[in-house]
């Protein structure tokens, strides 16, 4: 599957050009072009919130390739959520190599010592309500304050996030604190928390979303129903390995030997 820094390394391309794609992000059509369409799978009209509104890979505008030609990237914001590899998420802790080891195993993900922390719960997450629901904002840390869940769980209860076009870009990290780079350029961290900036008009969109209880692995640009939530930096730490639904897929990647 496509790696974090593969991701990354794909927003450093559209930022640089100074271009997001849009997609397909609400129901076969863009949210913020609604003219722009592609072919959904079940045969439905753009914009119908009925049926299975996945839209066949490659279909839509040109504007949804990460560089606007017709050989570019297609479909890196909304669709489906693409899972991402090389990176997870343990009860908070972030565990991924340093660089695109694609091969490294699993098991042997180091811990990079950077945590997201959460603004609201408890610090061994027993006195949070474990009903499902937002919880408040994910922190960039080097230690876990506030679990938003029982560690060593991987249910889905509570999650921190922040929604919207401004979420990722907005998330805040613990003062005096310099997160690892490698998290910047795996897009797991805005470019803010080493003191860079974006450019007015083009700063990464979607929102972040996460459980810092139980193992999580990342879902990166959102759905088709997203709306502003759904972006390039669309980041989801929040859903079990085990999770299946039909707005859930992979991008694979090729690899030469």
């Amino acid at each position: 599957m496509t790696t974090m820094y593969i991701w990354g390394l794909l927003q450093a391309l559209c930022l640089r050009q100074k271009f997001q794609p849009r997609g397909n992000t609400q129901y076969g059509r863009s949210h913020e072009v609604t003219w722009e369409t592609a072919l959904r799978e079940d045969g439905g009209i753009p914009g119908v919130t009925t049926g299975t509104p996945r839209t066949k890979p490659g279909t839509g505008p040109m504007s949804w390739n990460h560089d606007e030609t017709e050989t570019g990237i297609a479909d890196l914001v909304g669709n489906v959520w693409e899972w991402g590899t090389l990176m997870k998420l343990v009860d908070g802790k972030i565990m991924m190599p340093e660089d695109n080891n694609i091969d490294l195993a699993e098991s042997a993900w180091p811990d990079t010592g950077a945590r997201y922390d959460s603004t609201v719960g408890t610090s061994d997450g027993a006195g949070v309500d474990m009903s499902a629901g937002d919880i408040r904002d994910p922190v960039i840390s080097d230690a876990i304050t506030k679990y938003a869940g029982l560690p060593g769980t991987d249910a889905h209860y509570k999650e921190s996030s922040i929604s919207g076009e401004a979420g990722f870009r907005s998330m805040t990290k613990k003062a005096s604190y310099n997160p690892p780079l490698s998290l910047i350029f795996a897009g797991l961290a805005p470019i803010v928390h080493y003191g860079g900036a974006y450019e007015a008009g083009n700063a990464l969109k979607g929102g972040i979303w996460t459980r810092n209880y139980g193992t999580r692995l990342p879902l990166l640009g959102g759905t088709w129903s997203d709306g502003a939530n759904a972006g390039l930096g669309a980041l989801g730490l929040y859903i079990a390995r085990s999770f299946a639904r039909g707005y859930i897929g992979f991008r694979p990647a090729f690899l030469l030997a």
